[in-house]
């Protein structure tokens, strides 16, 4: 028997690492993995957890070998089970005292093969913070039998036993406040779950902790809301990850009015959740409530706009219900809708490719510089009707469980009856192409306070894709770094009187001469200035007040009648340049 006081339980999460992040540590850890570990904590347990995106063999062996560790627990995904199998297998060699268990979703939905092939001695199934504490109890004090815990699949001998589900948790708040000083790092985005379980069956979606969709009370929420505003400083950038945080209005309209009264003392806490077009056509009301409340971040799962695939993916929308919900989100100036859409789904064509395609630029045009795409191959999910069936769908498997790529989108795991691989990868270049030409042909008709929003959120956490595009621009990257110190105003932000003691900036240094004049360069645009022009901005580099600028032109051209119509030709032209951030104006 091991002893409770001083015997430690590792809880691992090990990440596939991709190779695009350098740092060893996880920003974003399963909020079920804390949960697990702070409601085991909170029974006197002694619990670490060792989060990982480069492992290093050695190190685990030593922190193993300086700590009394009898149990460790690994999170599975079908991306990360591969090291997780190999890991075990090294902590069996060199500790083989060490009871494993297998968590997440991966082994909850292949247990038996997932302990056929690890080391594993144990499977937790679904929901494991009451299974895991019975199995520590059988452990640690010698209560009860192995057979006797619902939700666990284990070995008996050389046999593999599963016995009956563990019923979900019906009162979530049961389960304490989740300890985040568990996290060996600090999140990048705190999150917090409000509810477990999704009420709706899409058929490329696994549910980790099932459909039966459960919510925390208000109060429950409120607390945990309120112990993060505590503990983080601004600016603060939260997310709801329920998968359908709008599932039941009313409590969510209650729920944001709450926050609201938070977000009146703390200006720079932000947040974002998942929301659903066809909830939101019948309830428009809920986007108002969730800006108010201080939502700048909404995702939509789109998927396709063909309606047949979207029948085949159970998403319960249609294409006219997503336009409806983008419409209103832009009526509320919600700062960014992030929609998601699958290439290479049931059935997939062309045809319906492209229709998602006209659909994607259809709404780029309609929100822009708001609309956020992002786009990916399926992943067909042991577990998911399409992973589990997927002749049903028109799928044809090329990687089970991911083993020739990630579950990131940017692989192709599985072919259609219509598309093999080198169609997908054409439909995805295509894809990438109509998008990405429709959000140039539109970065200028992005209102101008949506365009500060872009650049300035970015200091506050949130930085989007149209942000990636326009921090390209030397000239927008230029104007927007200035703007963040109050020494610099806009050209709009200035009297008359206080202009002439301002010095002129401008914000290109990259143009071309052509014989028509100056030209100015703007996502495709072009802007061509005349000899008068062009000699104004050559004099407004940071270094000449306004008032000299236009003595200096006053003297060189000759056919003003007097400095006031010279000055009014200068402004004239800088508000040409204000409005394609091409001019500010520093106080020194």
């Amino acid at each position: 028997m091991f002893n409770k006081k001083r015997d430690q339980i590792f809880l691992f999460y090990i990440v596939f690492s991709d190779g695009l992040k350098l740092y060893k540590g996880c920003t974003h850890i399963p909020i079920g993995l804390l949960s697990i570990g702070t409601f085991l904590q909170e029974r006197n347990y002694q619990i670490k957890l060792i989060c990982d995106r480069y492992p290093d063999m050695d190190e685990i062996k030593r922190a193993i070998s300086y700590s009394r560790v009898r149990v460790a627990g690994f999170y599975t995904s079908t991306d990360n089970i591969y090291r997780v199998i190999e890991i075990s297998k090294f902590i069996k060699q060199n500790f083989p005292g060490i009871i494993i268990i297998f968590g997440g979703p991966h082994a909850t939905v292949r247990p038996v093969e997932v302990l056929e092939g690890s080391p594993a001695d144990i499977v937790v199934r679904y929901e494991g913070e009451y299974t895991m504490l019975d199995l520590m109890n059988y452990f640690f004090l010698d209560e009860g039998k192995l057979e006797n815990i619902p939700g666990i699949v284990y070995r008996d001998g050389n046999s593999i036993k599963s016995n009956p589900l563990r019923p979900c948790i019906d009162n979530l708040d049961e389960l304490p406040i989740i300890n985040r000083d568990l996290a060996p790092t600090r999140e990048g985005v705190v999150s917090i779950l409000t509810g477990r379980g999704c009420p709706y069956e899409c058929t490329f979606c696994f549910q980790a902790t099932g459909h039966y969709h459960r919510m925390r009370s208000i109060e429950h929420v409120l607390k945990e809301l309120d112990e993060v505003l505590n503990t983080y400083d601004d600016p603060l950038y939260l997310g709801f990850i329920d998968d359908t945080f709008i599932a039941h209005p009313e409590r969510t309209i209650k729920l944001c009015r709450e926050i609201k009264k938070r977000k009146d003392f703390r200006s720079r806490f932000y947040w974002y959740a998942e929301g659903r077009a066809n909830i939101i056509y019948h309830n428009p009301e809920l986007i108002k409530e969730m800006k108010e409340a201080g939502m700048k971040v909404m995702q939509i799962g789109i998927e396709s706009a063909n309606k047949k695939s979207l029948a085949l993916y159970k998403k319960m929308i249609t294409p006219e219900q997503i336009e409806f919900t983008i419409q209103k989100c832009v009526e509320e100036e919600i700062f960014q809708i992030v929609t998601t859409f699958i290439i290479g789904g049931p059935f997939e064509s062309r045809k319906t490719i492209e229709e998602s395609i006209d659909f994607a630029k259809k709404l780029i045009r309609l929100a822009p510089g708001r609309l956020s795409l992002l786009y990916g191959f399926l992943t067909p999910f042991p577990g998911t009707s399409i992973g589990d069936e997927p002749e049903k769908y028109g799928i044809i498997p090329i990687s089970p469980y991911l083993l020739i790529g990630g579950n990131s989108g940017m692989d192709i795991l599985a072919e259609t009856v219509n598309l093999k691989i080198n169609e997908l990868l054409e439909m995805k270049e295509l894809f990438y192409k109509e998008v990405t030409n429709t959000q140039r042909e539109v970065l200028m008709k992005i209102p101008k306070n949506q365009v500060e929003q872009i650049f300035s959120l970015v200091d506050e956490g949130i930085q989007t894709l149209w942000y990636d595009i326009m921090n390209d621009n030397i000239a927008l990257k230029r104007y927007f770094n200035f703007r963040k110190h109050s020494l610099y105003k806009t050209f709009y932000e200035l009297t008359k009187e206080e202009l002439d003691e301002y010095f002129p900036q401008r914000t290109d240094y990259r143009f071309q001469i052509a014989s028509e004049g100056l030209i100015l360069e703007r996502f495709g645009e072009q802007y061509c200035f005349n000899a008068f022009e062009q000699r104004v901005f050559y004099l407004s580099a940071g270094k000449i007040k306004f008032k000299d600028i236009v003595k200096i032109m006053a003297e060189e051209f000759k056919d003003f009648a007097s400095y006031e119509e010279i000055a009014m030709a200068i402004m004239k032209f800088y508000k040409q340049l204000d409005n394609i951030y091409g001019i500010v104006f520093g106080k020194i």
